[in-house]
């Protein structure tokens, strides 16, 4: 229809109508590819919304287990500290002749523990407590490990279909990137060197009548520590890998928590947030 009275118009030669036809035929043309490119825009906020809402529930469900698994390495170290202090130091000492090294390892300095006390969410924690709690089960305590598992469906899910470009905040792509990295680190060293350690631990323990789970006898057994010392090395190194996964656990902990804070602000900025996300 357009084209026919464009044709009569040019027939005529009513040039002022040719160039009125033409301006209506680019405008239209303008506002189908804008409306086109809104609905693109919207379509892709949405999709922003859903991805970001799916990455904030995995986030929580991470927080839940290291909360979890920072209280197993605080019983950890709780329970070693509580042995050495409650050890006589004469087979220990033959490890390591030098007095002021011996010192070092046995006991939980006043510094290392400051340092784990600010790094910890919990700020009430307690050594004493979680020793005493632990005491039944001296062994299993020390030597048993809580890793954790990213809940990785959603951010993997973005990253391998090569969407990360859709989200628009460029400091929480930043701060996904960082998460990952630190949480990639941590189930390294779990596969690594954690679960190794423990496996070993318990089979020095087995050597000594030490099962992984199970009840022993306090007084019998911190008299063991002192008399075995390849049984006593394996408790300090236990120590070390403990306070390592501790620092480590802290790390991806307060690191999901400024992440999972981000997220919820932009969200509270989007239309049609997650009912899911909390």
């Amino acid at each position: 229809m357009l084209l026919r009275r464009v044709i009569e118009h040019v027939k005529t030669q009513n040039w002022t109508a040719v160039a009125l036809d033409f301006v209506i035929v680019v405008v239209g043309v303008f506002i189908g590819i804008q409306v086109s490119n809104w609905n693109d825009a919207r379509g892709e906020r949405q999709r922003e919304t859903q991805i970001l809402g799916d990455i904030a529930t995995d986030i929580a469900a991470d927080i839940e287990g290291y909360d979890i698994a920072i209280d197993g390495a605080l019983v950890r170290i709780a329970t070693m500290n509580y042995i050495f202090e409650n050890t006589p130091s004469a087979a220990l000492s033959a490890l390591m002749p030098d007095t002021e090294q011996v010192e070092l390892h046995l006991s939980w300095s006043s510094d290392m523990e400051e340092s784990v006390r600010l790094g910890s969410q919990n700020n009430e924690f307690n050594f004493e407590e979680y020793a005493a709690a632990a005491k039944e089960s001296l062994w299993s305590s020390a030597v048993i490990v809580g890793n954790v598992e990213r809940s990785a469906t959603a951010s993997d899910a973005l990253v391998n279909s090569g969407e990360l470009g859709i989200l628009r905040n460029k400091e929480i792509v930043r701060q996904l990137q960082e998460y990952r990295l630190i949480t990639a680190a941590i189930e390294n060293s779990q596969d690594v060197t954690f679960r190794p350690a423990r496996d070993a631990a318990i089979e020095v323990g087995q050597k000594f009548g030490l099962a992984a789970f199970g009840a022993v006898d306090e007084e019998k057994f911190l008299q063991l520590v002192s008399a075995e010392p390849e049984l006593a090395a394996t408790l300090q190194s236990q120590l070390g890998w403990a306070t390592g996964h501790y620092l480590m656990l802290v790390a991806a902990d307060q690191s999901a928590h400024r992440l999972l804070q981000n997220i919820r602000t932009e969200l509270g900025e989007m239309p049609g947030q997650t009912d899911g996300v909390k």
